[in-house]
């Protein structure tokens, strides 16, 4: 099992608890860890960075999301990532990190980008689901191109608490 924490490190047990190595990324981690079909760990840091790390504890590469990441990424069968950040942006990268395509949420008021603290989901079909804090709607995103599908509005009822997809889509098979 694979234990983010607050202290910076990425803990990784065997079934009996007995710790099989650590690695300090040297910031608080703030998401869950989430596992590749390679086998590699992705999690993000509240310094913005998106870290990409081998089954052995090894670092393979960071990506900086712009910031803080809460959003757990979600990762496709064919290796792709998905993750959100507060920069308001849910980012698409390949398993050697390179972006692939971003797609930004609404902001409040004026503000240009929202944030998004909700982890992504995927269909079967691979299409990608994301809501952002600020805005009142859930999108269905092209795994392509990040091209919306479709959006399904949950207008605010006049005031500021309901709404808005704060939480990560659950998907059914």
């Amino acid at each position: 099992m694979h234990v983010p924490c607050e202290d910076g490190k990425l803990y990784t047990l065997d079934a009996d608890g007995k710790s099989l190595w650590v690695l300090d990324v040297n910031t608080p981690l703030r998401s869950a860890a989430s596992i590749g079909p390679d086998g590699s760990l992705y999690v993000g840091g509240r310094n913005g960075m998106l870290y990409a790390i081998d089954p052995n504890g090894a670092l393979q590469w960071m990506y900086d999301m712009g910031d803080a990441v809460y959003s757990s990424p979600a990762v496709a069968s064919n290796g792709d990532i998905y993750v959100g950040s507060s920069d308001g942006a849910l980012h698409a990268l390949a398993p050697d990190g390179t972006e692939l395509w971003r797609f930004t949420t609404k902001g409040p008021g004026k503000a240009p980008a929202g944030t998004i603290l909700a982890s992504p989901a995927i269909g079967n079909d691979g299409t990608v689901y994301i809501g952002g804090l600020y805005d009142p709607n859930l999108y269905a995103l092209d795994p392509l191109d990040g091209s919306v599908k479709w959006v399904c509005g949950f207008p605010p009822a006049g005031a500021e608490s309901s709404g808005w997809p704060y939480a990560s889509p659950a998907m059914t098979s």
